[in-house]
C-alpha cells in the first residue's frame, strides 16, 4: 500500500527553493493518487490527484522558465493553445461512459457552459486565452473527460534517480533526465 504523505506542512514551508518545493508537491500528488487508486480498488479510472500530478508538473515548467505546455507521462506534452487530440489512434475521443451525459443536472449545466467541443470531437477543446476562466475550463473539462481512463497518467512523474534526489532535498541535475 502506498503510504499517505505526512510532510505536507514541511513542503509548504519551503520558501527559499520554489523549484524543489514544486517537485515535492508534484511527487506528493502522485503518491496520493496511487494511494487513492489502491484504496478504491480502481485500476481503470484516474482520480483528481492524478490530474493534479501532471498539472503541478506543468506548473513546474513555468517556475523553471521553460516553455509551458501540459506535461504528460513519457515526455509527451499537450500545448495549451491547441485542441486536445484523442489519446490513441483508433480510440474514440471520449470513453463510452462519458460521451452522453444527461444527469445530474449540475454536471449537464457545467458541460453546456464550458465544453466547446460538445463531447463529440477534439475540435474546440483548446484554451485560446488561458487567462480567461471559460477558456481554462473548456480545456480542463475536455482533458478530464478525454483522459479519464488513461491509466498511463498513473505513471510516476519522475524517474527513480530524480525521485531520490527530490526526496533528499535536492533539485535533480539535468544528467538525471528532463524534469
Amino acid at each position: 500500500m502506498t503510504p499517505l504523505p505526512t510532510d505536507l506542512a514541511q513542503i509548504a514551508g519551503i520558501t527559499d527553493n520554489l523549484v524543489l518545493r514544486n517537485l515535492l508537491i508534484t511527487q506528493r500528488y502522485h503518491d496520493l493518487s496511487r494511494a487513492l487508486a489502491e484504496t478504491m480498488g480502481n485500476d481503470r479510472d484516474v482520480n483528481w490527484s492524478t490530474f493534479a500530478t501532471w498539472a503541478s508538473k506543468t506548473a513546474g515548467l513555468s517556475i523553471r522558465d521553460e516553455e509551458v505546455s501540459l506535461a504528460l507521462p513519457g515526455g509527451a506534452t499537450l500545448p495549451l493553445g491547441a485542441d486536445i487530440p484523442p489519446s490513441a489512434a483508433a480510440r474514440p475521443y471520449l470513453p463510452p461512459a462519458l460521451r452522453d451525459i444527461g444527469a445530474p443536472p449540475a454536471l449537464v449545466e457545467v458541460l453546456a457552459r464550458f465544453d466547446r467541443a460538445r463531447g463529440d470531437t477534439d475540435v474546440g477543446s483548446a484554451s485560446i486565452d488561458w487567462r480567461k476562466l471559460p477558456d481554462r475550463m473548456n480545456f480542463i473539462v475536455n482533458l478530464f473527460r478525454s483522459r479519464q481512463q488513461e491509466w498511463s497518467l498513473m505513471d510516476p512523474p519522475f524517474n527513480d534517480a530524480q525521485r531520490q534526489a527530490i526526496e533528499g532535498g535536492q533539485v535533480p541535475s539535468p544528467s538525471l533526465g528532463k524534469l
